[in-house]
């Protein structure tokens, strides 16, 4: 299984920096696009401003040249993709929602007695938190919740505001669980009333997925939405016991509670269509 998903891993990382190279390659080029099309914007001026007498100067292999070049055009320099923002959020949060489950896993490194293990649970765990700070999904997230729902926002920055307290050791980790839970708890409320065709329909999240989900409910990124649920009961039954102030709860790393928490909000944010 490690070897496998390391081969994967090594795959995506190619095809992405191949990805970038490429796209790179070609902005290098774009004076010459620019020269093309200053001299094409010259050819159409010129013929558009030809008097009428001005045809028969025109030579019969003219219009070949021009037609085969055309032809040339679009064999040797076809039109890149079309990609939209919303495609590169969908890929975006599918690429995430298979790192958090890695996340999950070092998590668990924690809890083994193997110091080698422990400290490769330690330094990964921590690495990954820099990466979600670095790539502002919190911010992203913000930005997300105004398309879906407004209120939304205040609730969020109340959750940062109260978890960060709880790590700085001057709030109460019942208050952060309590706040997390309400966000996560409206947060899919707003999902189930998006998707509602009338008022108070009865709603699933397995309904939810396939009404909001771009390419259908035949496509990966539906089934990357779909297993979000679990990760949803997942959230919702620690913050439970951090907000009872449960046993088990007082024993909880909210810290990677919270990391969970945004990616969640992230990847089902990502995923879903939020063009009206």
């Amino acid at each position: 299984m490690k070897k496998k998903l390391i081969e994967v891993s090594k795959e995506r990382r190619e095809y992405l920096k191949d990805w970038l190279a490429k796209i790179k390659k070609a902005n290098e080029r774009i004076p010459d696009i620019q020269d093309m099309v200053e001299q094409t914007e010259w050819d159409v001026d010129m013929f558009s401003n030809m008097p009428d007498g001005g045809e028969e100067f025109i030579s019969p292999r003219l219009l070949i040249d021009y037609s085969k070049g055309n032809e040339f055009l679009k064999s040797n320099l076809p039109l890149p993709p079309h990609y939209t923002i919303q495609t590169v959020n969908i890929t975006s949060s599918v690429i995430t929602s298979g790192s958090t489950g890695a996340y999950t896993t070092i998590l668990l490194g924690s809890e083994v007695n193997d110091p080698f293990i422990n400290q490769w649970s330690k330094e990964y765990s921590i690495s990954y938190r820099k990466i979600q700070e670095k790539q502002s999904r919190f911010e992203k997230v913000n930005q997300y919740l105004k398309k879906i729902n407004a209120d939304r926002i205040d609730e969020l920055e109340t959750s940062r505001n109260v978890y960060l307290a709880t790590i700085a050791g001057v709030g109460k980790k019942i208050a952060a669980g309590i706040a997390m839970r309400n966000l996560l708890e409206h947060f899919k409320g707003d999902l189930f009333e998006k998707a509602r065709l009338w008022p108070k329909e009865n709603m699933t999240w397995k309904l939810m997925a396939g009404r909001l989900t771009v390419n259908g409910d035949e496509s990966f990124d539906y089934e990357a939405l779909i297993r979000q649920k679990s990760v949803w009961t997942s959230l919702h039954n620690v913050l439970s016991d951090v907000a009872k102030n449960k046993k088990q709860g007082k024993d909880i790393d909210l810290e990677s509670v919270w990391v969970k928490l945004i990616d969640h909000l992230f990847i089902v944010l990502g995923i879903i269509n939020l063009i009206e």
